[in-house]
């Protein structure tokens, strides 16, 4: 990153959000973009789905906008696990408090890997996505 920066080179990542304060002071002067995953609004989900806790990825989100890196947030809408409308709606609101300019991205699930026994997304979930976005 340090060479990329000196050189004129522009820095993105992609990220779980899921890293520490110390990562994040390392390497913030030479960030210009992230693309964070939100993957949920649910404690219980990130421990049990990911092996991590959610609070790191809010404070991380938080973080990055105050020290003014441009960050866009995923997240990947999988059936029966992430989709409801009061969870949907958290996600929106708590983006909607850190900045109203924060671009979103609502990526539709596809059976893979450790995950073959859910449904694909469909355009009803990703469009009552989208609707609780515009609504906040």
């Amino acid at each position: 990153m340090k060479l990329a920066h000196k050189a004129g080179i522009k820095n993105v990542r992609v990220s779980n959000g899921f890293m520490s304060l110390q990562a994040l002071e390392k390497m913030k002067k030479y960030l210009d973009a992230i693309n964070i995953d939100l993957k949920a609004f649910s404690d219980e989900f990130y421990r049990n789905t990911c092996g991590a806790r959610l609070q790191p990825i809010l404070e991380n989100i938080k973080r990055l906008r105050y020290n003014k890196i441009r960050q866009e947030v995923t997240t990947l809408i999988i059936p029966g696990k992430n989709d409801s409308e009061e969870e949907l709606r958290q996600i929106a609101e708590f983006l909607h408090s850190v900045s109203p300019d924060i671009p979103r991205h609502l990526s539709a699930f596809s059976p893979t890997y450790k995950m073959t026994d859910i449904s694909p997304t469909s355009l009803e979930i990703l469009t009552k996505a989208y609707d609780i976005g515009k609504q906040v």
